[in-house]
């Protein structure tokens, strides 16, 4: 999940600001390397607290 969000983000931001084939290339790659760990870990910190809120609101039954 976090692979796909960070390559989905960051090469459509990139190639929003881009000038070049070359350099969205270039950059998308630098983007995504970065990207990665920051939503892996996002991911990891984040996903637990959003059930425990939602298992406050909504009930399995």
């Amino acid at each position: 999940m976090s692979c796909c969000t960070a390559l989905l983000v960051s090469g459509v931001i990139i190639y929003l600001h881009a000038e070049s084939i070359t350099i969205f290339l270039h950059a998308w790659v630098k983007g995504f390397i970065t990207a990665w760990p920051i939503v892996f870990i996002a991911i990891l910190t984040i996903a637990p607290l959003v059930n425990r809120f939602l298992d406050r609101f909504f009930d399995d039954a």
